[in-house]
């Protein structure tokens, strides 16, 4: 029996969404012995090495995503997320602005680069950023939600109630 690259590749993201994280890494190590050019496999390898708790690994993993297909903003978006994570906040926020420049209408940079700026107490950059994210996508709960927070923390309950119920009626309607 012949097995391609690409039916490795099927087989460890079911993997990793039954949580089998082993046997996933195990169906991308394969499919990348097949065919190590396939971006794809090292994106995905990268998500389970770091939902396993594997970050020098999975920042690998992203580097050589975004090795191959530069332009591929997933890859960098996972890796600023990472980066954020290990508190690398300095090459995270460098990674996000890579990521927004070449998809600046995905909210969900926005998003994350904005939650790291409130992490590090930017609040006025964080709100400049969930403002980016929401007019990329004013349907954009976790934005809504991120710029209501710190519109509270900052004593601006009307325009965080605001927010709050806008992102209220986001997710009803999506139920």
């Amino acid at each position: 029996m012949i097995i391609v690259p690409d039916a490795c590749i099927s087989k460890a993201d079911i993997l990793a969404g039954m949580g089998r994280d082993a046997e996933a890494l195990a169906a991308c190590d394969n499919a990348v012995r097949m065919d190590g050019s396939l971006q794809r496999v090292h994106l995905l390898r990268g998500n389970i090495l770091a939902g396993m708790g594997r970050d020098a690994e999975a920042l690998a993993a992203y580097d050589r995503a975004v090795e191959l297909d530069v332009y591929d903003g997933s890859a960098r978006l996972r890796r600023a997320d990472l980066l954020a994570a290990a508190g690398r906040s300095t090459e995270a926020l460098a990674a996000y602005d890579v990521a927004i420049e070449l998809d600046p209408r995905r909210a969900e940079t926005h998003s994350r680069k904005a939650a790291l700026f409130d992490a590090l107490g930017r609040h006025d950059e964080a709100l400049c950023c969930y403002n980016r994210a929401i007019e990329a996508d004013p349907d954009h709960a976790e934005s809504l939600i991120g710029k209501g927070n710190i519109l509270a923390r900052l004593g601006r309950d009307d325009e965080a109630d605001s927010c709050y119920k806008a992102a209220r009626r986001l997710v009803r309607a999506a139920r």
